[in-house]
C-alpha cells in the first residue's frame, strides 16, 4: 500500500512541477494518469485486508480531489472551459462517492 501510495505521490509531484513551469499539458497528463492509478486502487484495494482503510482510502480521496482540481486548473491555463467544468463536476461526485464508502467501513 505504501509503494502504491508512493507512485501516487510522485506522479502528481511531477504534473505540480509541470504546472508550475507553464507546461499545463504535460501536467495535464500526469493528473490524469495520477488518477488513472487511483481509480486502479480504489478496485483493488480491499478494506478488510488493510490495517487503516480509514486512512488509506482518505488518502486515496486527497489525491483524487487534488488531482481533479489541479486537471481543472490546468484546462482553465489551456482556455479548454468545457474540461474544466467537467472535472470539477467529477470532483463533487467523487467526493461524495469517498465519503459514502469510509462511512459504510
Amino acid at each position: 500500500v505504501e509503494d502504491l501510495l508512493s507512485c501516487i505521490s510522485g506522479v502528481k509531484h511531477s504534473g505540480n512541477t509541470y504546472f508550475g513551469r507553464g507546461r499545463h499539458k504535460a501536467a495535464a497528463k500526469k493528473y490524469t494518469k495520477c488518477l488513472r492509478y487511483l481509480s486502479h486502487a480504489a478496485d483493488v484495494l480491499q478494506p478488510n485486508r488493510i490495517a487503516n482503510p480509514e486512512q488509506v482510502f482518505g488518502v486515496l480521496a486527497m489525491f483524487s480531489l487534488q488531482c481533479n482540481l489541479n486537471l481543472a486548473a490546468c484546462h482553465i491555463k489551456m482556455a479548454d472551459y468545457r474540461s474544466c467544468v467537467k472535472c470539477s463536476s467529477e470532483t463533487t461526485r467523487k467526493r461524495y462517492t469517498v465519503v459514502r464508502k469510509v462511512t459504510l467501513l
